[in-house]
């Protein structure tokens, strides 16, 4: 038997096939074009297209000009002592220092001036050292914004300049000794991650940030800020002024201020400082305005008060240890919680009139351990081994579940229309040998359900319209006494009855 032929069909599209991948047999054309070869790379210009300005030429005032607004970078070192190094007269313009220097020379004016109209005006990367002057001069400051990049600015006598909103980024400002502020920005200027060191402050205007900054050795408030400022991340040393000073409606967080000559952290009303630290400093530690809140902070070995408030103030989960005055004071109207007050000079607490203190601690001061205004409630409090009284509530003031120990005076003094609850009183009166557990000094008060034992003195009433009862009084000097006159019924001091007092 014979194989049939291949058919027709089969055939053709087999060619078709074969056809569609088989190599192609045509070409361009093997003549060149005529005329010369046309160039292919392109030139430095388009590469990189920049200003060298080095190259730049020099007016009387400058030894170089930018005035058209385009990028420029420098080729080697300006060193200048007669004129302005760079004048930079329109906005648009960034200057890459590109590693070099420009040296002043400590020549009398400006160093780097900038006259541009309004606009942005970049510096970066590189090191500018020596202006007699200002090292970076802003004519238009309310209507410029300057911004610097990774530039270490060494040995000058004058700071710089960042007009409105500008900024400074991964800088280093060493040696600026001339005493006006190293950074001077208006509204909205920005200083992060930046190192300033024996120099003068910082000065900022409103709503200005500062983050991750470290300064030491400063002249002079180390950090100056308007209102609704915000700074964090930051630390503080030897400063001959404030360490942070702030206006109203802050925030400052996550910052350590210590051996400031002042205060060390000082911020306006309305305003939250968060996880601060102040230590060592000349003034108070941490002092806020009105309606501010003060959270998770620590102020120890100040010569002023460690945390201080005024009015309608909260102080919450922070201590104040070793501080020369109040502990922890506030104003009018204040909670003071879950805080902790120890070897304070004065004060351990102060708080005003309408206040609270809950859960908190004085313990070693050399003088007074809490001392609360007007309406003010102390709850929760441990005041032990003060100078002077342990815990001292005016009028309408409410003290209750608190513990007052080993003070050097009395124990609790509370004054006009004051309430003394559920209170430990214990061996107070170790400087003068008269003190009470606890003390009314004013009229209309009451002592109630307290423990008073080894003091010099239990319980003390001045007036007979204040009311002790429910008391257990042992092992003091005198257990019940009134200094005005013999207390009689109702108020008697007596073991007579469940509502009387208990003397053992």
């Amino acid at each position: 038997m014979h194989d049939a032929p291949l058919g027709a069909p089969l055939g053709a599209a087999l060619a078709a096939a074969i056809a569609l991948f088989a190599p192609s047999t045509h070409a361009g054309p093997l003549t060149p074009p005529p005329g010369p070869p046309a160039p292919t790379l392109r030139t430095l210009a388009q590469v990189e297209p920049r200003t060298d300005v080095n190259s730049l030429p020099s007016t009387p005032s400058a030894q170089h000009a930018i005035g058209t607004p385009g990028s420029y970078y420098l080729t080697g070192n300006i060193t200048n002592a007669s004129t302005t190094a760079i004048s930079v007269q329109t906005s648009g313009v960034v200057i890459d220092l590109n590693g070099f220097t420009i040296d002043g020379a400590f020549f009398g004016g400006s160093l780097v001036r900038i006259d541009a109209p309004t606009g942005i005006v970049t510096i970066r990367n590189g090191t500018i050292r020596r202006a007699q002057g200002l090292t970076i001069d802003v004519l238009n400051t309310t209507t410029t914004r300057v911004v610097l990049e990774d530039i270490t600015f060494d040995t000058c006598v004058g700071g710089v300049e960042l007009g409105t909103g500008g900024s400074v980024d991964r800088c280093q400002f060493l040696g600026l000794i001339g005493g006006s502020p190293v950074i001077v920005g208006l509204s909205n200027a920005q200083v992060t991650d930046t190192l300033v060191e024996n120099s003068a402050g910082v000065t900022l205007g409103d709503n200005a940030i500062v983050e991750r900054v470290r300064m030491r050795s400063i002249a002079g408030t180390a950090i100056t800020a308007g209102d609704h400022a915000h700074i964090s991340t930051t630390v503080v040393n030897n400063t001959t002024g404030d360490g942070i000073a702030t206006g109203a409606s802050s925030r400052i967080v996550d910052s350590t201020v210590s051996d400031a000559g002042a205060r060390g952290i000082s911020t306006g009303g309305n305003s939250r400082v968060a996880g601060c630290i102040a230590t060592g400093c000349g003034g108070s530690g941490i002092e806020a305005g009105i309606g501010s809140v003060i959270t998770g902070c620590a102020a120890t070995s100040n010569l002023g008060s460690g945390i201080e408030a005024q009015s309608r103030a909260v102080v919450v989960d922070s201590v104040a240890t070793l501080n020369t005055v109040y502990g922890i004071s506030v104003g009018t109207q204040s909670v003071v919680t879950h805080c902790s007050a120890a070897q304070n000079g004065a004060n351990g607490m102060l708080a005003g009139p309408t206040s609270l203190v809950s859960r908190s601690a004085a313990a070693i001061n050399v003088a007074r351990g809490i001392e609360v205004g007007d309406g003010s409630a102390v709850h929760e409090v441990v005041s032990n081994s003060n100078g002077d009284a342990g815990i001292i509530a005016f009028s309408g003031s409410h003290v209750e579940s608190s513990t007052a120990r080993l003070n050097g005076t009395h124990g609790i003094i509370a004054t006009t229309a004051a309430t003394v609850r559920n209170c430990t009183a214990t061996d107070n009166g170790q400087n003068s040998g008269t003190g009470a557990g606890i003390r009314a000094t004013g009229i209309n008060s009451l002592i109630e359900a307290n423990i008073i034992t080894g003091n010099d003195r239990g319980i003390e009433l001045v007036s007979t319209s204040s009311v002790a009862i429910r008391n257990r009084a042992r092992d003091n000097g005198t257990n019940y006494l009134n200094v005005s006159q013999p207390i009689v019924s109702p108020f008697a001091l007596t073991t007579a009855s469940p509502w009387a007092n208990l003397s053992q």
